[in-house]
């Protein structure tokens, strides 16, 4: 087995990419896809920032805030939320963007601002009070983890037996 790791999106057409993991709203078409799972997606701030700035009540308070955010091959903005008065789209702005989740949560752990980002990478800064969940009458948009490949591509055993694997773990 071959990893590469990578924020960006892999041609499957124009490589030897036999499968690729994708974290999305949709699939694309044209691609076989096979949902794994969902991600809880968060705004969270430091006790520090929330110090210096009051905490927001609604997501429109968003917009007086330094929002941090990725900007990778997907620009993580407008930010969208569900919550008692249904879904709202905020265009966030700040002075950080960043195609790096760990840069992302460093600098929200420092003070610098808000930030979107998967529970799952921030949970233990959650856990320890270095980062405090906000807005949780108004989650965020969940995103889907998809494996994908091409409908043409054929596939060796082994591929297989790795794509049978990731679905069983997640099943399981």
């Amino acid at each position: 087995m071959e990893l590469h790791l990578t924020d960006r999106l892999a041609d499957l057409a124009g490589t030897s990419v036999d499968i690729a993991v994708r974290m999305t709203a949709a699939p694309a078409p044209g691609l076989v896809a096979r949902k794994l799972t969902t991600v809880r997606y968060i705004a969270c701030a430091s006790p520090d920032y929330l110090q210096r700035h009051a905490a927001p009540d609604h997501p429109d308070d968003l917009v007086r805030h330094n929002c941090l955010f990725y900007a990778g091959d997907i620009v993580q903005n407008p930010w969208e939320f569900a919550g008692p008065d249904g879904r709202k789209v905020v265009h966030v702005s700040g002075s950080l963007r960043v195609n790096s989740v760990e840069i992302l949560r460093n600098a929200a752990v420092n003070g610098l601002g808000i930030v979107m980002i998967a529970h799952y990478l921030v949970c233990d800064e959650l856990a320890c009070g270095e980062l405090v969940e906000l807005l949780v009458d108004h989650p965020l948009a969940e995103r889907a983890i998809y494996l994908v490949t091409l409908p043409d591509r054929l596939l060796a055993a082994k591929t297989r037996a790795f794509i049978d694997f990731l679905w069983q773990r997640d099943t399981n």
